[in-house]
């Protein structure tokens, strides 16, 4: 510890440990008793006298008077060295937060922060520390809207400004079919499921007489007898039409052609009429695709050509693919169940066509957005429900970089602007703009979805199609030189080490769902959390008086977010210690409220140190 820091207990009720006498320490010497037995540093007992609380602010305030920093050390009778050292999950973080209680707005990086991160890293660089993690919190408060006088005065832009500070400082082939189903074949493929007849000929009435009517220029048409295909709109078709489908794949997939999925080989995916053939050459595809021509058929499909093409990955083939003596169409890229795939691979070309469907949709409601009659809650609502799930829609499989994720932030930040009705040049800030909005970073969201996605995934089983591409590594290639690929899943890998999981690890904990929702919590935090405001109008600025007036909200507040974050598995905290008021003779109440306050903010915390520091940082150990 350095020479010039002092540190002192709590001033509560719990009752004081000596580390150096309790039985189980492994820190247990008898070095402090004396010849006689009498005992050099006694502990009080419950009963014991202790100092008053004008008493005690009085001895915080001479510390900091002749300079020295100051560590206030509270709940320390919940750490368990023991647990540290072997580094369970419920103790794995050295958390330091580096916002004032009292002046949030203030600049995040002062002598006073950093000496608290400064000695953060110390205990960390002690033994039983060093395989700990250290997180360090920067917070900011926000208005609703910035008066005049913020908009001139404030910094520049923070939230992720004050991230990158921080981070300075620490230095395929698609088939679509037509649906043309012959009855007969219909019912044939359920008798070969084992259905009963008496429950084939209840569907086989459900369809008999069956016509359809057409609307040409507002009026009916003549009733038309439907002879093939399922009935539209009808709960049931979707399941006769799978059955059928599944049929024509089965005849297709008869002999193994694909390519290695885990311990089976994958030859197709089918989303109903949406198919996708997968082989490793050529020749085996057009085998499979003469196959599927041939399976259809009988049971009355026909393949659209003018929906069917062909992508290669990394091809040797440049041949044509061949259909009834016609080429089928070779892209580097094809839409299948909304997302965009890609030879390359990446997810750039899909968020860009995300972005796009999501400028539409929002275009389609600008009568909503230009309504003085719905209030602004309506309008973020539909908001999030229309345009932001076009927009999100298969953003849990993307692999996104800070270029693509500033893409969509915005996107999504002049779309607030808009429906706000905030055009230059007038301007806010995107903090205050995502509180009055009640939005999240784009970035924490995305990351939300993806992990609460690969939870879900996860829980399958072993044997799920998602949970084994999770795993999935192609055999007999050859990666080229140079850098590895940035994918999906060296991004979830390096996520996972930043809290010091492993891929195995984060699966066994993926089966408890409650561990999971913990864990998700650490991986989609932004660093700037949404810190209560602290309104400086209810707060009195003379010396030492802040504290008669500071609310009991914000302190709850500030401690509960403080709180979250322990309970995610730390050790200890450091937060910063307010100054202690200046005390008069027989001032009491000022002390004890000062206590209060910090009674409050720590309450129920992890083992917590305040810190004041004074001095400049100038320990290497950073």
């Amino acid at each position: 510890m350095k020479p010039d820091t002092v540190l002192l207990g709590f001033r509560d009720e719990a009752r004081p440990m000596d580390f150096f006498r309790e039985p189980s320490s492994p820190y247990k010497t008898d070095e402090f008793d004396l010849d006689n037995g009498e005992v050099i540093f006694p502990i009080r007992n419950n009963v014991s006298a202790r100092l008053s609380a004008t008493e005690y602010v009085q001895i915080l305030s001479d510390v900091l008077t002749v300079g020295k920093n100051l560590c206030l050390c509270r709940n320390f009778h919940k750490l368990d060295m023991t647990l540290v050292e072997r580094k369970v999950p419920s103790l794995k973080y050295i958390d330091v937060w580096l916002m004032s209680l009292t002046s949030v707005q203030s600049e995040t990086f002062t002598v006073r922060a950093l000496f608290a991160l400064q000695l953060a890293a110390v205990v960390r660089s002690t033994r039983g520390w060093k395989r700990s993690r250290m997180r360090v919190f920067a917070t900011e408060s926000t208005s609703e809207f910035p008066s005049p006088l913020e908009e001139s005065s404030s910094p520049p832009a923070r939230g992720r400004g004050v991230k990158e500070r921080l981070e300075e400082l620490l230095k395929m082939l698609r088939i679509n079919a037509e649906t043309h189903i012959q009855g007969i074949k219909l019912w044939s493929s359920l008798y070969r499921r084992g259905i009963s007849s008496a429950i084939v000929r209840i569907i086989q009435s459900l369809y008999e007489g069956s016509t359809c009517r057409v609307i040409h220029d507002k009026e009916l048409g003549a009733p038309i007898n439907i002879t093939a295909g399922v009935k539209q709109g009808c709960l049931l078709s979707p399941l006769l039409f799978i059955i059928v489908l599944d049929d024509v794949m089965r005849d297709v997939t008869t002999n193994v052609q694909g390519i290695s999925w885990g311990v089976s080989v994958l030859e197709d995916l089918d989303y109903a009429d949406d198919i996708v053939l997968i082989s490793p050459t050529l020749a085996q595809l057009e085998g499979k695709l003469e196959k599927l021509q041939t399976a259809a058929g009988q049971m009355g499909l026909r393949i659209n050509r003018q929906k069917t093409v062909d992508m290669r990955v990394n091809p040797t083939e440049t041949d044509p693919l061949v259909l009834d003596n016609e080429s089928l169409q070779s892209v580097p890229r094809f839409v299948y169940l909304g997302s965009t795939i890609t030879s390359q691979g990446g997810a750039d070309e899909d968020v860009a066509a995300r972005i796009n469907k999501a400028k539409a949709a929002f275009a389609q409601l600008r009568s909503v957005w230009d309504s003085n009659v719905l209030k602004r809650r309506v309008k973020i609502s539909l908001f999030n429900s229309v345009v932001k799930s076009v927009l999100l829609f298969g953003c849990e499989t993307w692999r996104v970089t800070k270029g693509l994720m500033n893409q969509i932030q915005v996107f999504v930040n002049k779309s607030l602007r808009s429906i706000l009705r905030i055009f230059w040049p007038n301007t806010i800030r995107n903090a205050d703009l995502w509180k009055v909005c009640k939005q999240s970073p784009i970035e924490q969201e995305i990351a939300l979805r993806k992990w609460r996605w690969i939870g879900h995934t996860i829980r399958k089983g072993a044997d799920n199609m998602a949970s084994i591409a999770f795993e999935w590594k192609p055999l007999g290639g050859h990666r080229r030189r140079g850098r590895p690929v940035h994918t999906w899943r060296r991004t979830v890998d390096g996520e996972l080490r930043a809290q010091g999981l492993s891929w195995t690890e984060a699966r066994a904990v993926a089966e408890d769902r409650t561990a999971w929702r913990t864990l998700v919590k650490a991986l989609c935090t932004t660093g700037v959390p949404d810190w209560p405001v602290l309104d400086d109008g209810s707060v009195e600025l003379g010396e030492g008086t802040a504290y008669l007036r500071m609310p009991d909200a914000y302190l709850q507040k500030a401690n509960s977010i403080i709180r979250r974050r322990c309970e995610e598995g730390t050790a200890v905290t450091f937060v910063q210690l307010p100054a202690p008021p200046v005390i008069a003779a027989g001032d009491h109440a000022k002390a004890d409220q000062y206590l209060r306050v910090l009674d409050e903010f720590t309450r129920d915390l992890s083992p917590t140190i305040l810190v004041r520091g004074l001095k400049s940082v100038t320990s290497t150990t950073l």
